[in-house]
């Protein structure tokens, strides 16, 4: 619990999130963790929303077909970069990814820095 209040304190929220999800799988009723998880969450949230941009932008992926297969994706980052259209906007794929909007916003992010997608204003 320490730990986890000190990563908060200096702004680890990715840190005191894993602290305290950990502790919620040892004890679901453990407020303390669970409003640590919440407001990192949020948080983290709105981190990777700033960085990326309003919601309606479109993502669309730049990198050529023909390379995608080179790309070292994990499955997750491999199936939101399937759901991107060039006309859908980044807020109905992060909806139409079925993921937790944390992990969602995470992979676009780390995708937009891999420079694997890009984003174009809506028409």
């Amino acid at each position: 619990m320490a730990e986890m209040r000190e990563r908060f304190s200096l702004g680890d929220y990715t840190g005191a999130l894993e602290i305290a999800d950990l502790i919620l799988t040892e004890d679901s009723s453990n407020l303390e963790a669970a409003e640590c998880s919440e407001s990192c969450r949020s948080v983290l949230e709105n981190m990777y929303a700033a960085r990326l941009g309003p919601g309606d932008l479109v993502p669309m992926v730049i990198v050529p077909r023909t390379q995608m297969q080179w790309l070292s994706l994990d499955h997750r980052a491999g199936f939101v970069l399937s759901l991107i259209d060039g006309s859908s906007t980044l807020e109905t794929v992060v909806d139409m990814s079925g993921m937790p909007k944390l992990d969602a916003l995470r992979n676009l992010y780390e995708l937009v820095q891999q420079r694997i997608v890009a984003f174009k204003t809506p028409k």
